[in-house]
């Protein structure tokens, strides 16, 4: 049986004195040695901090824990939000993602930045992204990084279709994670927004098999 749990949050409201303060002693290490490669970095990292506040008031929402077994919990945003806060959120509570899948119809370069990063840490292991065809002429610099990273990473695909889905599928060591909602992967959303969080091994395997199935039939980025 599936629980539900409706809940409305405006991130200026939420107290965030009892949540304990990030470590980034490790995420400070660069994993790259290129002088050009420095800016980059820093903006990955400034993108990441952004998103660990975000993911900070998740924590808040949820006070502190992630939806159970076969629990089924509906947000309402009344502030700009990002998917990948969810993503974060997990991470910092559950340690490890061992598997991430993300399908959006539009992707930042510093989210990507930031899952290069997270791969390269061993904090993901293993992530594949699906994007819609059209970003190769809306955003063709986004489309040539997607190319780079999946040709860098042996544990990144990257597949592009007629996608105008927004989801994430996050496994964790016991847990499977369903992310759902109006939400892009973009910087910041509009400021209303709708997400459902779900703890369920059949929906995760569900979406998981759907990801499976689009190497076959789309444009699979991959070395």
């Amino acid at each position: 049986m599936v629980t539900k749990k409706n809940i409305e949050f405006n991130l200026d409201d939420l107290d965030f004195s009892n949540l304990d303060g990030l470590d980034f002693s490790n995420m400070q290490e660069k994993s790259v040695t290129e002088k050009h490669d420095e800016k980059v970095y820093k903006k990955m990292m400034k993108f990441t901090d952004k998103h660990y506040k975000q993911a900070k008031c998740v924590k808040g929402i949820l006070n502190i824990k992630l939806p159970e077994k076969d629990q089924e919990w509906f947000f309402v945003s009344q502030n700009k939000f990002n998917q990948f806060a969810f993503t974060l959120a997990v991470l910092e509570l559950a340690g490890k993602i061992e598997e991430l899948y993300i399908s959006s119809y539009n992707i930042k370069t510093d989210l990507l930045e930031s899952i290069k990063h997270l791969l390269n840490t061993d904090k993901i292991g293993y992530c594949k992204i699906i994007i819609t065809y059209s970003i190769q002429a809306r955003t063709p610099k986004i489309y040539s990084r997607l190319i780079e990273l999946a040709k860098e990473q042996k544990n990144v695909d990257v597949i592009l279709c007629d996608n105008h889905t927004k989801l994430s599928c996050i496994k964790t060591k016991e847990h499977y994670y369903v992310v759902s909602g109006s939400g892009n992967f973009t910087a910041t959303n509009t400021k209303m927004e709708q997400y459902q969080f779900i703890n369920s091994k059949e929906l995760y395997e569900f979406y998981v098999n759907w990801f499976n199935e689009q190497e076959t039939k789309q444009e699979y980025l991959k070395s």
